[in-house]
C-alpha cells in the first residue's frame, strides 16, 4: 500500500515538474524574444533619428555652401577680379567658418590663382598659404575643369590637395559683368572636417559612424579601429586609391546598401555580430552608416532577462512546495478510487468506497459519492443488459436467416439475368467463305454493359456491332438489350451507318439520358462483294484495321456519344479491305486490365500484342491475364 502511494506521488511530482519546467523554458524563451525584439526596435528607431539629424546637417551645410558660393560669384569684386579685395573677402569668410571650410580660392582663365584659408598649419595668421607649389595651374585641376564643363555649382569626389591633405571641393563658374566666363571659385572642405557630421552617430558603446561613397569606399569614419572593424585604410596620400571598403560584407549586403535609399541589416564583421543602419544623402549620393555591436544593443535586455529568471526561479520554488502539500492531500482519496476501480474492472460491482469525514464536503468527497452511485448504476445496468442481449441475439438470428434467404433469391435472379443477357449475344457467326470471325466476352461483374453482335443484313452485307454502355450491373445490361433491338430494327432499312446510328439515338435518347446513362459503339457494314467496310465510330475506343503491310490503323470517325446530345453528329466512312486484312473490335476493359503488379496494359502494348499475334514479331509483353 505504501509502495503504491509512493508511486502515485512520484508520478505526480514527475509530471508536475515536467510541466513546470516546460512553462519555465517557454517563459524564458518568450521573454528573451520580446526583450530582443524590443532592444532591436529601439536601436533601429534611435539610429534612424540620429542618421536623419546628421543627414539634415550635411544637407544644410552644402546648401549653405552653395548659397555662399553663388553670393560670392555675384559680387563685382569677383566679377572684376579685384585681387586685393578678393583676398580680404576670402579670409573674412573662411575664419568664422573654419570648423567646416578649410579655404576659399579663385582661378582664372589666365592661370592666375588666389587662395585664403585657415588652420592645418598650411596658412599663416592672415590666411596666406605657406606652401606655393611651382607651376601650379588652376585650369588643370579637376574642380576647375568640372565646374567649367557643367557650368553650375558642383561637388567633387575626394582627392588629395597639393598640401597632401585629402578633401573635397565645392566649385562654381564665375562670369564677368558682361556674362563672359572668366574663372572658377572653389571652397575646400577636408575629410577631417566632415567627421563633425558623424560624431553624433556614436549612440552605443563601441558604435561607429561611417560615410561611404557610391562605390562602397569609406570616405569618413570615426572610431573605425576602436570598434574592432578591420580596415586597410593606412594612408591618405592618395584618396583615389583608397582601399577601405565596407569590410567583410557579402556582395548581396553591399549591393543592398548601395542601391537602397535607406534600410537596416544584421551581419557579422570580424566574427562579431553587427547592426548596420544606413541612409542615402541625396546631395552627395553617399551613404551614412551606423555600425552598432549587437552585444551592446542586447546588454540591457540581458540584464532584465537575468532578473526575470531569478524571480521566476523563486516563484516556481514556492509553487512547487505548495503543490507538494496539495498532492499529499490528494493521494489517499485517489488511491481509494484506484483500488475500487480495479475491483469494478474485475466485475465486482458490489464494491463501495468508504467516504472519510475530512473529504465529506469537498470535491473529493463528492467524487467518491458519485463513484458509489455510478457503481450502483453499473450493477443495475449490467443485469438489465444481460436480458436485452439475449433478446436481441434471438432477433439477430432471425434477421440473419431472412437476409440469407433474400441473398439467395437475389443471386438466383442475377444468374437468371446473366443467362438472359448471354442469350442476346450471337451463339454462332454466319458461315462465310471470305470472312472468318472469333470473339471473347468476360464481364467484370455478373452483369455488364458491354455487348457485341454480328448479323446478316442481306446475303452480301454483314453488320458488325460493338457497344460499351457506361456503368455496370443490371441497368447497363437492360440497356444493351434495348440497343440490340433498336439496331436490329433500323439496320435493315438500307441506310448508311451514320443514319442508322441517328435512328438508334433518337429512339433511345429520352430513355437512357433521363437515367444518366449513355454508350459508345462501333457500327460497321461489311460488303462481301467488293470487300468494302462502311462504318461509324460513335466515340468508341476500340477499332483497328491491320493490313498485310503490318500497318495498324484506327477506325475513327467524327461522331459523338450516343445518349448525351440532343442533336449529335454521326459521320460515315468507307474503307476497302484486301484479302488477309484483320478487323479488331474491343471495349476498353482490355486496355484497362491490370496484371498482378497492378500494371495497366494500355493501348500501346495492346497494339504491339496484335502485331505480334498476326505477324509473328515475337513481341513479349509483361502482362498476366
Amino acid at each position: 500500500m505504501f509502495y503504491v502511494k509512493k508511486k502515485i506521488r512520484d508520478k505526480f511530482f514527475i509530471r508536475l515538474g515536467s510541466l513546470v519546467l516546460f512553462f519555465f523554458i517557454a517563459l524564458i524563451s518568450i521573454s528573451y524574444f520580446i526583450l530582443r525584439n524590443y532592444s532591436l526596435k529601439n536601436a533601429f528607431n534611435t539610429s534612424k533619428i540620429v542618421i536623419q539629424e546628421s543627414d539634415d546637417k550635411i544637407n544644410q551645410l552644402f546648401n549653405e555652401i552653395e548659397l555662399l558660393a553663388k553670393s560670392i560669384a555675384n559680387l563685382k569684386t569677383i566679377q572684376k577680379q579685384r585681387y586685393y579685395d578678393m583676398a580680404e573677402l576670402f579670409f573674412s569668410l573662411v575664419k568664422p567658418r573654419n570648423k567646416y571650410i578649410r579655404s576659399i580660392y579663385f582661378g582664372n582663365e589666365m592661370g592666375f590663382f588666389l587662395q585664403r584659408g585657415f588652420g592645418d598649419k598650411v596658412f599663416d595668421k592672415n590666411g596666406v598659404p605657406l606652401i606655393n607649389p611651382k607651376d601650379y595651374d588652376p585650369r588643370k585641376r579637376p574642380w576647375y575643369k568640372k565646374a567649367k564643363k557643367e557650368n553650375s555649382f558642383i561637388i567633387t569626389s575626394p582627392y588629395i590637395y597639393t598640401s597632401g591633405i585629402p578633401g573635397i571641393t565645392c566649385a562654381i563658374p564665375i562670369f564677368s559683368t558682361k556674362q563672359k566666363f572668366i574663372g572658377v571659385l572653389g571652397i575646400d572642405l577636408t575629410l577631417k572636417q566632415l567627421t563633425h557630421f558623424i560624431s553624433d552617430l556614436d549612440i552605443y558603446k563601441g558604435s561607429i559612424g561611417i560615410l561611404v561613397n557610391q562605390k562602397g569606399k569609406i570616405i569618413v569614419s570615426k572610431n573605425l579601429r576602436r570598434s574592432g572593424i578591420s580596415s586597410t585604410f593606412r594612408s591618405m596620400k592618395d584618396v583615389t586609391k583608397i582601399k577601405t571598403k565596407l569590410p567583410e560584407l557579402t556582395l548581396k549586403e553591399k549591393n543592398l546598401i548601395l542601391s537602397s535609399q535607406k534600410g537596416k541589416l544584421i551581419t557579422y564583421i570580424n566574427n562579431k555580430k553587427i547592426i548596420l543602419v544606413y541612409k542615402n544623402n541625396k546631395i552627395l549620393n553617399w551613404r551614412l552608416l551606423i555600425a552598432i555591436p549587437f552585444r551592446e544593443v542586447m546588454k540591457n535586455g540581458k540584464q532584465m532577462l537575468s532578473i526575470l529568471i531569478v524571480a521566476a526561479i523563486i516563484v516556481l520554488t514556492l509553487l512547487t512546495l505548495l503543490m507538494n502539500l496539495e498532492i499529499k492531500a490528494l493521494v489517499k482519496p485517489i488511491l481509494n478510487l484506484t483500488c475500487s476501480a480495479k475491483k469494478i474492472k474485475e466485475k465486482k460491482f458490489q464494491e463501495r468506497i468508504q467516504i472519510s469525514t475530512a473529504n465529506s464536503e469537498n470535491e473529493l468527497g463528492r467524487l467518491e459519492r458519485t463513484f458509489n452511485d455510478m457503481t450502483e448504476m453499473i450493477q443495475v445496468f449490467t443485469e438489465e443488459m444481460k436480458g436485452l442481449v439475449n433478446a436481441r441475439t434471438k432477433q439477430l438470428e432471425k434477421a440473419n436467416k431472412n437476409l440469407e434467404r433474400a441473398n439467395y433469391k437475389m443471386k438466383t435472379d442475377l444468374k437468371l439475368a446473366r443467362k438472359i443477357q448471354t442469350a442476346i449475344f450471337p451463339k454462332a457467326f454466319p458461315e462465310l467463305k471470305k470472312l472468318k470471325m472469333t470473339s471473347l466476352y468476360k464481364p467484370m461483374e455478373e452483369l455488364g454493359g458491354d455487348y457485341y453482335d454480328v448479323f446478316k443484313i442481306t446475303n452480301k452485307r454483314i453488320g458488325l456491332l460493338m457497344v460499351d454502355v457506361a456503368g455496370h450491373g443490371l441497368p447497363s445490361a437492360f440497356i444493351t438489350a434495348m440497343v440490340k433491338i433498336s439496331f436490329m430494327n433500323h439496320s435493315k432499312k438500307g441506310l448508311s451507318t451514320g443514319n442508322t446510328l441517328q435512328f438508334v439515338h433518337d429512339e433511345l435518347f429520352h430513355v437512357i439520358s433521363d437515367l444518366g446513362y449513355y454508350f459508345t459503339c462501333f457500327y460497321g457494314v461489311l460488303n462481301l462483294k467488293d470487300l468494302t467496310l462502311e462504318y461509324t465510330n460513335a466515340a468508341h475506343r476500340g477499332g483497328y484495321h491491320i493490313n498485310a503491310k503490318k500497318e495498324l490503323m484506327h477506325l475513327k470517325t467524327k461522331s459523338s456519344f450516343v445518349g448525351i446530345l440532343d442533336e449529335p453528329n454521326f459521320e460515315t466512312k468507307l474503307k476497302t479491305l484486301e484479302p488477309g486484312d484483320k478487323l479488331v473490335l474491343y471495349t476498353d476493359g482490355i486496355v484497362e486490365a491490370r496484371n498482378h503488379e497492378k500494371k495497366i496494359l494500355g493501348n500501346e502494348r495492346f497494339e504491339k500484342i496484335l502485331l505480334s499475334k498476326y505477324y509473328g514479331n515475337n513481341y513479349q509483353v509483361d502482362f498476366e491475364e
